[in-house]
């Protein structure tokens, strides 16, 4: 679900191999991307997303956009979205296509003045930017590395530059709210937000927060006989509604009402460790925002791990300005 079956574009893959900052420059780092590739029977031509001294990891990709995973579920539909970082599907997986070992970890990307020494050098005391494998708004930025570690790389296709078809999968409507809710306004205040929000777009139907009490699952207060969520830019989020209950989602739920890119807080108020387990942690039933009651919060900008075991303070929650999701019924 949400793969483009016809036509030919570029694909992108975090590899299956690690590596240490000393690369022996930028042409052995594309050579392992290539050869990454082949190995895997991916077509095309690669380069690896890294700065070099003389240019951006975007630079390095020229013309080319748009980008399938190996799976060919879009990581993202065109060179506008890259920059903008208005991930489709999160770049999670190896160039097998299977789910890379380094998901939530830090990835070496660089900048025009910290690389390595062009990718020449392992010294100890060199730091170096990048992202976090398999998140979306921070996947090419906010980790901090060392040129000594061993760490997979991201790499890009660069044959073709038409942007990707946009998948548009049918289904009831999830989306991230735009405004916060303090976590001592009750549950009411979280679903008036929900169909506020819905109503402002122009969204049909109605929606709820899906937030749990210490009496309801999350999941209790929707029916998954029905058709599974969609994101209101169209990228499903599970492939049937019941998968909700035990899987990941395919994709972050970081998208607003209005099908574009919520930017801000990616904290969530959701109140349970899994979304078919009543609530543990929610703020006293939402009705408390002190720094001595706990509340289980989800994070926006993932699929795996998207929902932390760890507790936060209520009064936490509330300074963040943590948001909530939003699901049609």
């Amino acid at each position: 679900m949400g793969a483009i079956c016809e036509g030919e574009y570029n694909y992108v893959f975090v590899t299956s191999t690690f590596h240490i900052g000393d690369l022996g420059g930028i042409e052995n780092a594309d050579q392992i991307c290539n050869e990454r590739a082949r190995d895997a029977g991916l077509p095309g031509t690669y380069r690896a997303y890294l700065a070099t001294s003389t240019e951006s990891p975007e630079e390095r990709l020229g013309s080319s956009s748009g980008w399938l995973r190996p799976d060919r579920r879009p990581f993202v539909y065109s060179r506008d979205d890259l920059v903008s970082s208005l991930i489709r599907f999160p770049l999670l997986l190896d160039e097998h296509g299977r789910l890379s070992e380094h998901v939530g970890q830090g990835l070496r990307i660089g900048s025009t003045h910290q690389n390595c020494l062009d990718w020449t050098s392992a010294d100890t005391s060199h730091r170096v930017p990048g992202g976090y494998v398999g998140l979306t708004v921070r996947w090419n930025e906010g980790a901090l590395g060392q040129c000594h570690t061993e760490e997979p790389l991201y790499c890009f296709g660069i044959d073709h530059d038409a942007p990707i078809p946009p998948v548009s999968v049918g289904g009831r409507l999830a989306f991230l709210t735009r405004g916060a809710v303090s976590p001592d306004e009750g549950r009411d205040a979280a679903d008036r937000l929900c169909a506020d929000e819905a109503a402002a777009a122009g969204l049909p139907g109605s929606f709820k927060a899906l937030v749990a009490t210490s009496t309801e699952a999350p999941l209790d207060r929707f029916s998954l006989d029905g058709p599974t969520w969609v994101r209101t830019d169209g990228i499903p989020l599970w492939e049937k509604a019941e998968d909700a209950r035990n899987r990941v989602p395919l994709a972050t739920l970081n998208v607003g009402a209005d099908g574009s890119l919520v930017s801000g807080t990616r904290w969530v108020l959701i109140g349970s460790t899994a979304l078919d387990q009543r609530g543990e942690n929610t703020c006293n039933d939402w009705s408390a925002s002190t720094e001595d009651v706990p509340v289980n919060l989800a994070i926006a900008e993932r699929t795996i791990n998207w929902i932390p075991s760890n507790t936060y303070t209520c009064e936490r929650a509330k300074t963040w300005g943590a948001r909530v999701f939003c699901l049609q019924e």
